[in-house]
């Protein structure tokens, strides 16, 4: 196992490299109380959901009464599918989903592999 520390002054951010992959060990360690971590899930939920909407909006200027059903078969509407703009929103919105997934996931005491967290490592 190969590790390189990265700069910041009192954090240890190293990462660890382990079957063709980059790890960072200090990622997964942030000790919230529940307060903060419902309050994290809240935010993300709501910045989805504002995406969500945002989306929805821009494929309905395009292509007037288009549903969310309609909007995650996008590639039925090669008008909606071809617009950069629509690309771009929809492209974040599957990025806040993702982050949306890998707090969830952090949060639970799980990995994003579905394993449990491996043991810190002073």
């Amino acid at each position: 196992m190969r590790t390189g520390p990265v700069p910041e002054e009192g954090r240890d951010h190293s990462l660890e490299y382990r079957g063709g992959r980059v790890y960072s060990r200090g990622m997964g360690r942030a000790d919230l109380d529940r307060a903060t971590a419902e309050q994290a899930l809240r935010v993300m939920d709501e910045l989805v959901e504002h995406q969500r909407r945002k989306v929805l909006e821009l494929a309905q200027r395009i292509h007037p009464g288009l549903t969310d059903e309609d909007v995650r078969n996008v590639h039925d509407y090669p008008d909606v599918y071809g617009d950069p703009i629509f690309q771009f929103e929809d492209g974040q919105l599957a990025g806040f989903i993702a982050a949306q997934i890998a707090l969830k996931a952090r949060l639970l005491g799980g990995t994003l592999t579905g394993g449990p967290p491996s043991a810190p490592t002073p």
